[in-house]
């Protein structure tokens, strides 16, 4: 793989940014390949050398709202202009905008002036979507952010509708959404100001994240290398009323992310942890955010030692350490059309229901009851 290229390689090649190289600028660093080490490798040569790099830092910022999920994220201005509000950056989904205004140094953030770009697009807009702004701050030390949090909280207009985070803290962020899956709904309740009445709506958030921390650990991953590896299969759609027609028999439910769908259905098997094993028939896949549902199912051939599974791409036989391999009759995976949604209960570890129970389910509270 080639070096990634510095920003003072790409000055060096594209020369200083200025408006007309802007957009070339900006859709280079959006580019999916760029991840968020690269992003961050960025961020940090701009924040070391901020009189060189300080536009490439606003734009870098900007580009995160790609990350977070926002489907319309607009390059702002480097400067003043006459024909159009000189915001930064502007972040927008289909119920909420976010102006975006970087700054390498807190000193130069001005509220009012935050505040107006946001009364100025509201106006302009004119359709009632509730509008925000955020500082976003290179310098990551709190007592270095006091000062305009201070200010802020001071503003009589506009406490209610700026907030400010460190460019650092917005990258975490940006990490953790991608790491956890999170919807851009639950990252923009993180961002803008929150409804105090309602503190569920950071309880959802905080609830996923620990899911799918959970849950990590026990979810299979298929690596990059593709040599040693069967083809995937086509996996067909059914309504849980299709399995009416099986013998009755347990089915043991176990919990994944969504990468982990990819491995089953890659290897029509499932690597797990076991306990007292039971024999059950039929074998239940629970996949985490953003699905939270038994999405898959399965009828299990046998329970093999890992060097039996046939399973022979090395990237792939790591998550088998530890671990025994449920293999599946060949062409029994199905995907539910009508999938058991989460209640309060996830299964962790793996349940075991009888298999009528698992097809008159509304919930994955009813499985338990």
């Amino acid at each position: 793989m080639p070096p990634i290229p510095s920003l003072e390689d790409l000055q060096e090649l594209c020369g200083e940014l200025d408006e007309e190289s802007h957009e070339k600028f900006a859709r280079f660093i959006s580019k999916e390949k760029w991840d968020l080490d690269t992003i961050q490798s960025w961020l940090d040569e701009a924040v070391s050398n901020p009189r060189r790099f300080q536009r490439e830092f606003q734009d870098l910022v900007t580009s995160l709202g790609n990350r977070l999920g926002f489907s319309k994220v607009d390059f702002g201005s480097y400067s003043s202009v006459s024909d159009r509000i000189s915001y930064d950056g502007l972040w927008e989904n289909d119920t909420l905008r976010i102006v975006i205004e970087v700054k390498l140094e807190p000193k130069f953030a001005n509220i009012d002036q935050l505040g107006r770009y946001i009364d100025e697009l509201s106006e302009e807009r004119g359709d009632g979507k509730p509008t925000y702004g955020i500082f976003v701050i290179g310098k990551t030390e709190p007592k270095d952010l006091d000062p305009l949090l201070n200010q802020l909280r001071g503003n009589r207009k506009y406490a209610d509708r700026i907030r400010v985070i460190s460019h650092a803290d917005l990258l975490k962020l940006a990490k953790i959404a991608e790491k956890n899956h999170l919807r851009n709904d639950q990252v923009s309740k993180i961002l803008i100001p929150f409804d105090d009445a309602n503190v569920g709506n950071l309880v959802e958030i905080i609830e996923t994240i620990m899911e799918e921390e959970r849950v990590a650990s026990e979810t299979p991953q298929l690596g990059e290398g593709k040599e040693e590896r069967p083809s995937p299969i086509e996996v067909p759609k059914v309504p849980r009323a299709s399995l009416s027609d099986l013998e009755e028999g347990d089915v043991a439910i176990y919990p994944s992310k969504p990468e982990g769908a990819e491995f089953l259905k890659q290897y029509q098997a499932w690597p797990a942890r076991i306990g007292e094993w039971k024999n059950p028939r039929y074998f239940a896949l629970y996949i985490s955010n953003p699905d939270h549902a038994i999405k898959y199912f399965g009828e299990i051939e046998d329970l093999i030692d890992a060097e039996d599974s046939g399973i022979e791409n090395p990237e792939d036989r790591k998550y088998l350490i530890g671990k025994k391999v449920i293999r599946l009759k060949e062409g029994s995976l199905r995907e539910l059309s009508d999938p058991i949604r989460k209640g309060a209960s996830v299964p962790f570890v793996a349940w075991r229901v009888p298999l009528s129970k698992f097809i008159n389910a509304n919930i994955t509270d009813d499985l338990l009851s």
